[in-house]
């Protein structure tokens, strides 16, 4: 089902599992349990990591930080550390480090793009 988001990729709609209820949504395994899960106007909402452990199980060493993103993020002490070697947008100028963990800023222009794609804010 389409459904809108909310989650702060800057992507109005994703397609989500249908869902009479929680208990359809989900992979049943670290964040992805029914129970971090909505069902709304019959589509599974995520709703977001609840805990650690939850992140541990399907990325060793990342962090749920609700109050920052839904999802696990990795642990940081500088943005440095955050960078992922994929390219010019996910170097350290791409990230900061909050709260010991990574947020992902975004690109910062056309030239970190892969020539193919360009750098726009969300809408």
């Amino acid at each position: 089902m389409c459904r809108p988001t909310d989650d702060g990729t800057g992507v109005d709609n994703f397609c989500v599992q249908s869902c009479e209820n929680p208990d359809a949504c989900g992979q049943g395994m670290g964040p992805y349990v029914p129970s971090n899960y909505s069902c709304i106007d019959g589509g599974c909402i995520f709703d977001g990591c609840s805990a650690d452990a939850e992140c541990e199980d399907v990325s060793p060493g990342t962090r749920c930080v609700p109050e920052l993103s839904k999802f696990c993020l990795q642990p940081c002490a500088v943005p440095a550390d955050c960078a992922t070697g994929a390219g010019a947008a996910w170097d350290a100028d791409n990230f900061a480090c909050e709260r010991g963990v990574c947020i992902y800023l975004g690109c910062n222009d056309d030239r970190e793009c892969d020539g193919e794609q360009v750098c726009q804010a969300p809408t």
